[in-house]
């Protein structure tokens, strides 16, 4: 796993409160990424952090990091982007694995919904007893 040489990218117009944004929906993306399998480690969703604002991540490993791997460089990145970049548009970029939370789609919806690679953020999990369940017999409120 690479987390050097990195780059990060700001814009101070748009995340104003750290309290208000929702790291439960970073770890969400941050283990769906990281469960990806050799063909692809990326997942992209939103989640609202006020009735009228919604963050859309993107987080994305190399496909040759195991779960482990992939899950610690994204957790870096993520507490990087929290920790120094907090109050700003965040694009962190590893060498292994890259965050990118914006108030704009940071992704194309259609071709990752066809993959199966997006979720809102802010959903609850599944029960677990649907866990076990095929895709097909699982009901969704979408």
């Amino acid at each position: 796993m690479e987390i050097t040489p990195w780059f990060h990218l700001q814009d101070n117009s748009h995340f104003s409160d750290k309290g208000k944004f929702n790291q439960t929906a970073t770890a969400k993306l941050q283990k769906r990424a990281a469960a990806g399998d050799s063909r692809g480690k990326y997942a992209a969703g939103k989640a609202k952090v006020t009735r009228s604002y919604t963050i859309y991540a993107y987080a994305q490993c190399t496909p040759d990091l195991d779960y482990s791997d992939c899950y610690n460089c994204l957790d870096q990145a993520i507490n990087f982007a929290l920790f120094d970049l907090f109050g700003q548009t965040i694009r962190v970029f590893f060498t292994s694995c890259q965050i990118r939370m914006e108030d704009y789609h940071v992704y194309n919806a259609t071709y990752l919904n066809s993959l199966g690679s997006t979720d809102p953020l802010d959903r609850p999990p599944p029960s677990p007893a649907s866990a076990f369940l095929p895709p097909h017999a699982v009901k969704t409120n979408n």
